[in-house]
């Protein structure tokens, strides 16, 4: 009789533990569900917060006219410094027209003067020497054309003179400088040439016709170029 009292009361011991075992393990098991449902829910509006603000800032943007840049497709403006026109050089290779002028000298390339520049024209006189040609006409001159943008230019004039030589530099029939190349350089010889300022000019636009010239009983000076460089732009 003791013996199966005993045996019901641990069974009922057991039945006990095994309750409350059972409520623990549904109670944490509840608690968990609780806990991931409220993260969730969190997590939701934290999204949903996030998505309005941005729609708020969108439509603040479109609403103010301005859009935001694109960083992958915008690019820093670059500004290039504008191109400074070139020299106009008026020489031997692009002379227009002469009279009792030629490029030196005609019949001796290893002339000691050199042979890129201008001098008075020779011809072989009766007597087998080379003297001075005729000149047709009251002058002895050069011309060259040459297109301007308009502007003011510094005239350079590249030359050799061992005796006062001057020149009228003219501009489409006006005169420029009335005594030009009149400066010594001290001799004929390349070695003796000197790049000298003449002084400047403003032209306009469009193609010029530029002159050097002296009364025909006159000899020129060595020339070899004249270097016209913008200034400053009309």
């Amino acid at each position: 009789m003791e013996a199966n009292e005993t045996i019901k009361q641990n069974k009922r011991s057991f039945v006990l533990v095994c309750s409350l075992v059972a409520v623990i393990v549904v109670g944490a098991a509840v608690g968990i569900l609780l806990v991931e449902t409220k993260h969730g829910k969190s997590s939701t509006a934290n999204a949903t917060d996030a998505s309005a603000g941005g729609s708020q800032q969108a439509n603040a943007a479109a609403s103010s006219g301005v859009s935001s840049p694109d960083p992958s497709t915008s690019s820093p403006q670059q500004t290039s410094a504008p191109m400074q026109p070139a020299d106009i050089v008026l020489g031997m290779n692009n002379l227009l027209l002469t009279n009792g002028v030629a490029e030196a000298p005609p019949a001796d390339p290893n002339s000691i003067y050199g042979t890129d520049m201008l001098q008075d024209q020779h011809a072989m006189n009766p007597n087998g020497q080379w003297a001075e040609a005729p000149v047709n006409g009251p002058e002895r001159f050069a011309e060259w054309t040459f297109a301007s943008p308009g502007g003011t230019y510094q005239i350079i004039g590249t030359y050799a003179a061992a005796e006062t030589r001057p020149l009228t530099l003219s501009v489409d029939g006006t005169v420029v400088f009335a005594s030009a190349f009149s400066t010594l350089t001290g001799g004929w010889n390349p070695q003796n040439r000197q790049s000298l300022a003449l002084g400047s000019v403003t032209l306009s636009p469009g193609t010029k016709l530029l002159r050097i010239s002296c009364p025909a009983n006159q000899a020129f000076p060595h020339v070899k170029e004249i270097k016209l460089t913008l200034i400053t732009t009309s």
